[in-house]
Protein backbone atom coordinates (compact mmCIF):
# COMPACT_ATOMS: atom_id res chain seq x y z
CA UNK A 1 0.00 0.00 0.00
CA UNK A 2 1.23 3.41 -1.34
CA UNK A 3 2.00 5.57 2.04
CA UNK A 4 -0.01 9.05 1.79
CA UNK A 5 1.62 12.36 1.62
CA UNK A 6 0.98 15.01 3.58
CA UNK A 7 3.15 18.04 2.66
CA UNK A 8 5.02 18.06 -0.89
CA UNK A 9 7.41 20.79 -1.60
CA UNK A 10 8.38 20.74 -5.56
CA UNK A 11 10.67 23.44 -7.36
CA UNK A 12 10.68 26.17 -4.58
CA UNK A 13 12.62 28.58 -4.86
CA UNK A 14 13.75 31.28 -2.36
CA UNK A 15 15.27 34.31 -2.65
CA UNK A 16 15.47 36.78 0.76
CA UNK A 17 17.49 40.01 -0.30
CA UNK A 18 17.97 38.37 -3.78
CA UNK A 19 19.89 36.04 -2.43
CA UNK A 20 18.14 32.40 -3.60
CA UNK A 21 18.21 30.11 -0.41
CA UNK A 22 15.93 27.10 -2.07
CA UNK A 23 17.12 26.58 -5.82
CA UNK A 24 14.41 24.05 -6.67
CA UNK A 25 13.68 22.27 -3.67
CA UNK A 26 11.92 19.56 -3.70
CA UNK A 27 10.95 17.43 -0.80
CA UNK A 28 7.85 15.38 -0.08
CA UNK A 29 6.37 14.12 4.12
CA UNK A 30 4.55 10.78 4.77
CA UNK A 31 1.23 10.67 6.96
CA UNK A 32 2.76 9.70 10.02
CA UNK A 33 6.43 9.41 10.10
CA UNK A 34 9.44 11.77 11.82
CA UNK A 35 11.56 13.24 8.74
CA UNK A 36 14.70 14.88 10.29
CA UNK A 37 15.93 17.51 8.03
CA UNK A 38 19.69 18.06 8.58
CA UNK A 39 22.20 20.09 7.00
CA UNK A 40 25.28 22.88 7.86
CA UNK A 41 23.71 26.00 9.05
CA UNK A 42 22.41 28.72 7.31
CA UNK A 43 20.98 26.80 4.47
CA UNK A 44 17.44 27.67 5.13
CA UNK A 45 16.12 24.77 7.02
CA UNK A 46 14.34 26.87 9.53
CA UNK A 47 13.21 29.15 6.63
CA UNK A 48 11.69 25.68 5.30
CA UNK A 49 9.59 24.70 8.23
CA UNK A 50 7.78 28.50 8.25
CA UNK A 51 7.15 28.57 4.54
CA UNK A 52 5.86 25.22 4.94
CA UNK A 53 2.84 26.50 7.58
CA UNK A 54 2.82 29.19 5.51
CA UNK A 55 4.42 31.91 7.69
CA UNK A 56 6.80 33.26 5.07
CA UNK A 57 6.42 33.80 0.88
CA UNK A 58 8.15 32.15 -1.64
CA UNK A 59 9.56 32.97 -4.89
CA UNK A 60 8.82 29.85 -7.09
CA UNK A 61 7.45 26.51 -6.80
CA UNK A 62 4.50 24.71 -5.24
CA UNK A 63 4.49 23.63 -1.75
CA UNK A 64 0.95 21.87 -1.19
CA UNK A 65 0.03 20.62 2.64
CA UNK A 66 -2.48 18.61 3.59
CA UNK A 67 -4.07 18.87 0.03
CA UNK A 68 -3.50 22.42 -0.28
CA UNK A 69 -1.40 24.52 -2.18
CA UNK A 70 -0.90 27.46 0.43
CA UNK A 71 0.23 30.04 -1.88
CA UNK A 72 -3.51 30.05 -3.13
CA UNK A 73 -5.42 30.55 0.35
CA UNK A 74 -6.67 33.19 1.17
CA UNK A 75 -6.07 34.31 4.95
CA UNK A 76 -8.74 32.96 6.58
CA UNK A 77 -8.17 29.50 4.62
CA UNK A 78 -4.64 29.83 6.14
CA UNK A 79 -6.04 30.42 9.56
CA UNK A 80 -7.87 27.26 8.94
CA UNK A 81 -4.83 24.78 7.97
CA UNK A 82 -2.56 25.97 10.45
CA UNK A 83 -4.95 23.91 13.22
CA UNK A 84 -3.87 21.12 11.77
CA UNK A 85 -0.32 21.98 11.01
CA UNK A 86 1.32 23.32 13.94
CA UNK A 87 4.72 24.84 13.93
CA UNK A 88 7.32 24.76 17.77
CA UNK A 89 9.02 27.83 17.39
CA UNK A 90 12.85 27.46 18.42
CA UNK A 91 12.37 29.67 21.23
CA UNK A 92 9.34 28.97 23.52
CA UNK A 93 7.58 32.31 22.53
CA UNK A 94 5.29 31.98 26.03
CA UNK A 95 3.93 34.70 27.45
CA UNK A 96 5.52 35.54 31.24
CA UNK A 97 2.61 37.37 32.60
CA UNK A 98 -0.11 33.98 32.10
CA UNK A 99 0.39 30.99 34.05
CA UNK A 100 1.72 28.05 32.93
CA UNK A 101 -1.99 26.56 32.21
CA UNK A 102 -2.96 29.59 30.59
CA UNK A 103 -0.20 29.46 28.20
CA UNK A 104 -1.29 25.78 26.76
CA UNK A 105 -4.92 27.32 26.27
CA UNK A 106 -4.12 30.46 24.97
CA UNK A 107 -5.89 30.07 21.44
CA UNK A 108 -9.05 29.21 23.69
CA UNK A 109 -8.93 31.80 26.21
CA UNK A 110 -7.96 34.10 23.51
CA UNK A 111 -11.36 33.54 21.28
CA UNK A 112 -13.41 33.00 24.34
CA UNK A 113 -13.83 29.10 23.26
CA UNK A 114 -13.69 27.61 27.29
CA UNK A 115 -14.42 29.05 30.34
CA UNK A 116 -11.18 29.21 32.14
CA UNK A 117 -12.03 26.27 34.67
CA UNK A 118 -12.87 24.33 31.55
CA UNK A 119 -9.56 25.28 30.25
CA UNK A 120 -7.19 24.52 33.04
CA UNK A 121 -9.06 20.89 33.18
CA UNK A 122 -8.00 20.43 29.62
CA UNK A 123 -4.52 22.15 30.32
CA UNK A 124 -3.71 19.15 32.66
CA UNK A 125 -4.52 16.60 29.98
CA UNK A 126 -1.55 18.36 27.80
CA UNK A 127 0.51 18.83 30.92
CA UNK A 128 0.35 15.74 31.91
CA UNK A 129 1.87 14.23 28.11
CA UNK A 130 4.52 16.50 28.59
CA UNK A 131 4.67 15.33 32.82
CA UNK A 132 4.45 18.63 33.78
CA UNK A 133 1.05 18.23 34.84
CA UNK A 134 2.43 19.39 38.64
CA UNK A 135 3.47 23.06 36.89
CA UNK A 136 0.54 24.06 36.25
CA UNK A 137 0.29 26.66 38.14
CA UNK A 138 3.97 28.22 38.11
CA UNK A 139 4.92 31.22 35.42
CA UNK A 140 7.48 30.78 32.57
CA UNK A 141 9.99 32.57 34.33
CA UNK A 142 9.97 29.74 37.30
CA UNK A 143 10.43 26.83 34.84
CA UNK A 144 13.67 25.47 33.43
CA UNK A 145 14.95 25.92 29.68
CA UNK A 146 13.50 22.28 28.97
CA UNK A 147 10.18 22.72 30.52
CA UNK A 148 9.83 25.40 28.85
CA UNK A 149 9.87 23.56 25.76
CA UNK A 150 7.32 21.69 26.47
CA UNK A 151 5.39 24.13 28.13
CA UNK A 152 5.60 25.09 24.00
CA UNK A 153 5.02 21.43 22.76
CA UNK A 154 1.83 21.06 25.39
CA UNK A 155 0.30 24.40 24.18
CA UNK A 156 1.07 22.94 20.32
CA UNK A 157 -1.06 19.98 21.25
CA UNK A 158 -4.14 21.63 22.37
CA UNK A 159 -4.59 22.58 19.32
CA UNK A 160 -5.09 18.86 18.07
CA UNK A 161 -2.76 18.97 14.61
CA UNK A 162 -2.02 16.41 12.37
CA UNK A 163 1.35 17.77 11.80
CA UNK A 164 3.76 19.21 13.78
CA UNK A 165 6.74 21.00 12.81
CA UNK A 166 9.77 21.05 15.21
CA UNK A 167 12.44 23.88 14.82
CA UNK A 168 15.87 22.74 17.00
CA UNK A 169 13.73 21.60 19.69
CA UNK A 170 16.45 20.93 22.21
CA UNK A 171 18.92 23.60 21.95
CA UNK A 172 20.58 24.82 25.01
CA UNK A 173 19.14 21.91 26.87
CA UNK A 174 20.80 19.24 28.92
CA UNK A 175 21.41 15.97 27.55
CA UNK A 176 18.72 14.39 29.94
CA UNK A 177 16.29 17.09 28.69
CA UNK A 178 17.11 16.84 25.34
CA UNK A 179 16.91 12.91 25.10
CA UNK A 180 12.94 13.79 26.81
CA UNK A 181 11.96 16.10 23.89
CA UNK A 182 12.97 13.31 21.68
CA UNK A 183 11.15 10.83 23.04
CA UNK A 184 8.22 12.68 23.41
CA UNK A 185 8.05 13.39 19.46
CA UNK A 186 8.41 9.62 19.17
CA UNK A 187 5.26 9.48 21.25
CA UNK A 188 3.67 11.44 19.09
CA UNK A 189 4.36 9.64 16.01
CA UNK A 190 3.24 6.59 17.85
CA UNK A 191 0.05 8.67 18.38
CA UNK A 192 -0.71 8.72 14.32
CA UNK A 193 0.97 12.48 14.44
CA UNK A 194 3.40 13.98 11.67
CA UNK A 195 6.17 15.45 12.62
CA UNK A 196 9.09 17.32 10.92
CA UNK A 197 11.87 17.90 12.79
CA UNK A 198 15.28 20.48 12.07
CA UNK A 199 18.05 19.39 14.51
CA UNK A 200 21.70 19.49 14.95
CA UNK A 201 21.87 17.03 17.78
CA UNK A 202 22.52 14.00 14.67
CA UNK A 203 22.90 11.64 17.87
CA UNK A 204 19.32 11.64 19.18
CA UNK A 205 17.66 12.38 15.97
CA UNK A 206 18.83 9.55 14.06
CA UNK A 207 17.18 7.33 16.86
CA UNK A 208 13.62 8.52 16.43
CA UNK A 209 13.69 9.36 12.40
CA UNK A 210 12.45 7.24 9.84
CA UNK A 211 13.53 8.93 7.49
CA UNK A 212 16.66 12.18 6.96
CA UNK A 213 16.60 14.61 4.40
CA UNK A 214 19.44 16.92 3.70
CA UNK A 215 20.01 20.35 2.82
CA UNK A 216 22.92 21.66 1.45
CA UNK A 217 23.02 24.33 -1.31
CA UNK A 218 19.67 25.34 -1.84
CA UNK A 219 18.53 21.25 -2.28
CA UNK A 220 17.77 18.80 -0.56
CA UNK A 221 20.69 16.06 -1.54
CA UNK A 222 19.20 13.22 -0.32
CA UNK A 223 16.32 11.54 1.56
CA UNK A 224 16.64 7.99 3.05
CA UNK A 225 16.91 5.70 6.35
CA UNK A 226 18.74 6.46 9.02
CA UNK A 227 21.15 3.57 8.13
CA UNK A 228 21.28 4.89 4.57
CA UNK A 229 22.37 7.87 5.59
CA UNK A 230 25.04 7.08 8.06
CA UNK A 231 26.33 4.95 5.32
CA UNK A 232 26.08 7.65 2.60
CA UNK A 233 29.07 7.93 0.43
CA UNK A 234 27.83 11.53 -0.15
CA UNK A 235 30.99 14.23 1.12
CA UNK A 236 29.34 16.72 2.50
CA UNK A 237 27.23 14.36 4.34
CA UNK A 238 30.83 12.05 5.28
CA UNK A 239 31.87 15.37 7.11
CA UNK A 240 28.71 16.31 8.60
CA UNK A 241 28.69 12.87 10.24
CA UNK A 242 32.60 13.25 11.41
Amino acid sequence: MDKKIVIKVENLVTKLKNKIIHNNLNLYVYENEILTIFGPSGEGKSLLLKIIVGLLPFYKGKVIVLGKEINKLTKKELYKLRRKINYVFQNDTLFDEYKVWENVMFYYLEHDLLKPEEAKKLALKYLKLVNLENHINYYPKELSGGQRKRVSIARTLSLNPEVLLFDEPTSGLDPINAKNIYNLILNLKKNGKTCIVVSHNIHEALKIADRIAFLYKGKIVFTGTPSEFKSSNIPIIRSFLE
